[in-house]
Parts: C-alpha cells; structure tokens; sequence
C-alpha cells in the first residue's frame, strides 16, 4: 500500500511597514539643533544679524518659511537689522510652500522698511507676480526696476513682459529700460508689442 502525502503550503507575503520619517520634523530638530548651538557657544547677546540670517536661510531651504519669519521677528524685537537676503529667504520659502500671500506680506514689510532690492529679490517677485498674473503690483516692480541701477537676466524680463501683457505702454517701457542699460531685448518682448501693434 502506497501513501500519499500532500501538504498544501500557504505562502504569505510580508507586510513590510517602512517608517515614514516626516521631513519638516527631521528638519526642524537639526535647525533647532544649530540654534541651541550656537546660543550656547556665542550666548543670547552675542548673536549677530549673520547668525540669524543663516538660521532663516536653513529654516526657508527646509521648507519652514513660518519658523524663519517668527525668527526675523525675534530679530526686530532685538534691534537687529534685517537685511535684503532675510527677505529674498522668506519670499523664496513662502512662494516654494505655495503661501503666496504671506510671500507678498514679505515685500511689503521689506518695501516699509526702505530695504533695498537686490537682483534676486526682482527676480523672485517677477516669478511670483507672474505666477499669479498679478499685473499692477508688476508694474510697480517694474518703475523700482527703472530707478534701480539693475540689470536683469533675460528671463526675468521675459517673465515680466507677460505678467504685464495686457498693458502695452509698460512693455514699451521695459523695452526701453533694456535698451538704456545695454541689454539685448528678448524676442518675447518684441513679440508682444507687435501683437499689441
């Protein structure tokens, strides 16, 4: 007599659960580790606006603009100045998290306090108003941009002539900006004028 034998094998795949490590977290532990650091070694009042300004970068680059805004804050309460790269970090890190009206209440401090504009800082509001199809606040930009002594890359003026697409007067006006500051009119430019025409 034969026997047989059957085995019957149930096969289960493993559940594998991969801890999810939350990136904003992880970011604001090292950011606060920094800052603990650095208080610790220069003290409360030892710290500087270059301190606190690579604190603002690192928490802007990280993704939390909100952080870095409550630390230039902390700077103003403590008679610090705050300079053009603090605003440009702040503008950069609110527009990257799509909190676009906060980035806007960035400029606006930075334009009530007479804070200088630097190039990045116009090239970081022509994206912004561009994005948004925001043509007045544009074109205030762009009448700074004409009392400045800057020269922009070919881009953002690109992207500044068809923010302001609608209002021929002013990208004449820019045209003739590029052109007195040497510049190379882009294409775009002449194109939309000649639709305009």
């Amino acid at each position: 007599m034969t026997a047989t034998m059957t085995t019957t094998m149930t096969t289960t795949t493993p559940t594998t659960t991969t801890k999810k490590t939350n990136i904003n977290e992880k970011n604001i532990l090292d950011c606060q580790a920094l800052w603990e650091e650095a208080a610790l070694l220069l003290g409360p009042t030892g710290m500087d606006e270059s301190i606190y300004t690579a604190m603002i970068k690192a928490y802007c680059v990280s993704g939390l603009t909100k952080k870095a805004e409550e630390l230039a804050d902390l700077m103003l309460s403590r008679c610090l100045q705050i300079t053009i790269v603090v605003y440009n970090s702040l503008i950069s890190g609110y527009f990257k998290e799509g909190e676009y009206d906060k980035a806007i209440n960035i400029e606006k401090r930075c334009r009530l306090t007479n804070t200088q504009k630097d190039e990045n800082t116009y090239h970081l509001l022509i994206t912004l108003y561009h994005h948004l199809h925001l043509p007045d606040p544009a074109t205030t930009l762009l009448h700074d941009l004409i009392i400045s002594s800057f020269t922009l890359k070919s881009e953002s003026y690109k992207l500044l002539a068809l923010t302001l697409r609608d209002n021929p007067k002013s990208i004449s006006t820019l045209k003739q900006h590029i052109e007195a500051k040497g510049g190379i009119v882009p294409v775009d430019i002449y194109n939309l004028l000649i639709t305009d025409a």
